[in-house]
């Protein structure tokens, strides 16, 4: 067995332990998204996650990604209003390559 056959496998079971748990997540979609559990996402893990059919409504979505978006950011502020523009730029600059990769529904950005 030569290294490139090991590595192949490798390769392939590798992508198959992501599949497994990218659909673990996919049925779950609900409730880590409403949970802290979120916060420990990588925004690449995010952008696959949300690349994704999910089956929770548009405004969850954006909601989720923001509350995330918000966490990395370091504010505790919940309503937008009461975020400074130095805030802003930083959740911003969290969410803002993750945006272009939702799926959603009826391409639409408004609630289902």
């Amino acid at each position: 067995l030569s290294i490139s056959h090991v590595e192949e496998d490798l390769k392939i079971d590798l992508w198959s332990v992501v599949d497994l748990c990218l659909q673990y997540v996919l049925r779950n979609i609900k409730q880590i998204f409403q949970s802290d559990n979120i916060f420990d996402l990588e925004k690449q893990s995010l952008i696959l996650i949300v690349s994704s059919k999910l089956q929770i409504s548009n405004q969850e979505i954006l909601k989720s990604i923001l509350r995330w978006g918000r966490y990395k950011a370091g504010t505790s502020k919940i309503l937008q209003s009461d975020w400074s523009e130095e805030e802003r730029a930083l959740v911003r600059s969290h969410i803002e390559d993750i945006i272009p990769h939702i799926h959603l529904k009826d391409g639409q950005m408004s609630p289902d």
